[in-house]
């Protein structure tokens, strides 16, 4: 079996973050959530994966390390294969939610295939489908224009509501992340190693013990936290984040090249350079204090 992700077709509402970070590159506890799509097919054995998007598949491509994805075949297209050419099933997923599934169970659950065109109905947001399953030497309605796939019949596929990763909104974005780390996922994990218990860390993360007060966490790469400075909650650090002295970051996400400033005192945020949004008001600061919040060149 092949796949399709359509990587640029998700419309979630996640800006000011996506105006920085397309949305399949975000990161979902350390991993952009197209990884997340590609390791999830990886597990289901699929090897011949193709990534649509016509204005981001080269940035895609330089973006994501496939190397990991052993035996996997993944081509970065502007636009899709003529579907009607296909000489063997093609599942189709977008990104505007994950699944927390082996797609292998669905397959076994589907059985014979017996309709051109399978769409999850729970799975489809503003006329996005989120999974389309073609059967072989399909010579129907659907061609090579991604867009035609919108207007296909819709059957339900066997996939539990509880299993999809909503990341269509900041807030969803924001819970993902912590469900991730806190391991309320059965097949989606965080990147790194958990090298203490609920929290996971990339290479070269310098977190004293000391500072971790949190029940769960992950710390990228290059990642530095003063021995005085305090985690708690749940925290997510990006790659090459900076906690300065005496700094308090709890139940907040800290984007890659971010730096806490010394004293500062950081909660239920994501913060990304100078850009902090307050995930339980929803507001959204664009601090001109590096001496606070501030990127890392």
């Amino acid at each position: 079996m092949r796949a399709i992700i359509l990587a640029e077709s998700s419309q979630c509402d996640l800006s000011p973050l996506t105006d920085r970070i397309p949305h399949p590159l975000l990161p979902l506890a350390g991993k952009p959530l197209l990884l997340h799509a590609l390791e999830a097919l990886h597990r289901s054995s699929i090897r011949d994966v193709e990534v649509v998007a016509p204005n981001l598949h080269g940035k895609l491509k330089a973006a994501i390390d496939t190397g990991p994805l052993l035996g996997m075949q993944v081509r970065f297209e502007p636009q899709m294969f003529d579907l009607r050419h296909s000489q063997e099933h093609c599942l189709i997923i977008g990104l505007r939610d994950l699944t927390d599934i082996d797609w292998n169970d669905v397959f076994d659950e589907l059985g014979e295939l017996e309709y051109h065109a399978l769409v999850p109905i729970r799975m489809t947001a503003l006329g996005v489908p989120v999974a389309l399953l073609i059967p072989a030497n399909f010579d129907g309605k659907v061609s090579c224009d991604w867009f035609d796939i919108y207007h296909t019949e819709a059957i339900q596929l066997p996939i539990p509501a509880e299993r999809l990763v909503s990341t269509s909104s900041v807030s969803d974005y924001y819970k993902a992340n912590f469900r991730m780390v806190q391991g309320k996922y059965k097949y989606l994990t965080p990147a790194g190693r958990e090298f203490i218990t609920g929290h996971h860390a990339s290479p070269k993360a310098r977190v004293n013990k000391k500072s971790i007060l949190s029940t769960s966490g992950y710390f990228g790469s290059n990642s530095k936290v003063d021995k005085s400075a305090s985690l708690c909650g749940s925290v997510i650090l990006g790659d090459n984040v900076i906690v300065d002295k005496g700094a308090r970051v709890s139940d907040s996400i800290i984007f890659d090249s971010t730096y806490i400033g010394a004293n500062t005192d950081c909660s239920d945020a994501i913060v990304s350079g100078g850009l902090m949004i307050k995930v339980n008001t929803g507001l959204c600061l664009e601090l001109d204090d590096p001496v606070l919040f501030g990127a890392i060149s």
